[in-house]
Order: structure tokens, then sequence, then C-alpha cells
């Protein structure tokens, strides 16, 4: 029975993006206004599907740079921001980190301008 569940497991792809940021602009209400984020999870149903905020370093002053995973996906949603993936300083790499951008965007309601 072990050997039989043990080879009817399921593998699948999944794909991470995280970018650093010049600041926290997640945790800064000048940006966010009322609606800071300070770690957690926020799901949507743009391209980078899910995205992960750090739940560390909120005592920080001044302009701290952060780091974010920007767009967690499994299975399909994987396979096609994965394709993106062929290299830094490549097109499809700059195409990539353009979509997460903008995705990123409209998810916060913010401007790209403001991410710094």
């Amino acid at each position: 029975m072990q050997r039989m569940a043990i080879r009817s497991l399921n593998y699948d792809t999944s794909t991470k993006i995280a970018l650093k940021f010049e600041s926290r602009w997640w945790e800064d209400p000048a940006i966010m206004g009322d609606r800071t984020i300070k770690g957690g999870v926020s799901s949507t149903d743009l391209p980078i599907r899910t995205c992960v905020y750090p739940s560390y370093g909120f005592k920080a002053t001044g302009k701290v740079p952060g780091v974010m995973l920007a767009s967690y996906t499994w299975a399909q949603d994987a396979q096609r921001l994965g394709g993106l993936a062929q290299g830094k300083g490549t097109k499809a790499d700059e195409l990539l980190i353009d979509l997460t951008l903008n995705n990123l965007s409209k998810l916060h309601g913010i401007p790209v301008e403001k991410f710094g």
C-alpha cells in the first residue's frame, strides 16, 4: 500500500519570482496609505497569482531595501511564467520583470514608478 501511494504521487512545476526593491514600499504609508502590508500573502487572478511579503524587519528605519516573493505559481500558471525565464539579461527576462511589476501595480493600485 505504501509503495502504491508513493507511485501515485503527482509532481508538478512551480515558479517563484523574487524581486529586490530599494525600499519596502508595501510597508510605506506615503505610498500605500492606510493599506500598508506587514507580512502575509496576497492572491489574485493576474498571472503572478500569489505574492508573499516578508514577515521580518518591521523595526528598520529609513530607506531600507526589501525583497518580496512577487510571484509564486504552480502547474500551468508556472509553465507560462517559467517560459519567460530564459536567462539574465535576455529579452524574455525583461518581459518577465515588466509583467511582474505591472501585475504588482494592478494588484496594489499604485503606479510602477512608486516601487522604487
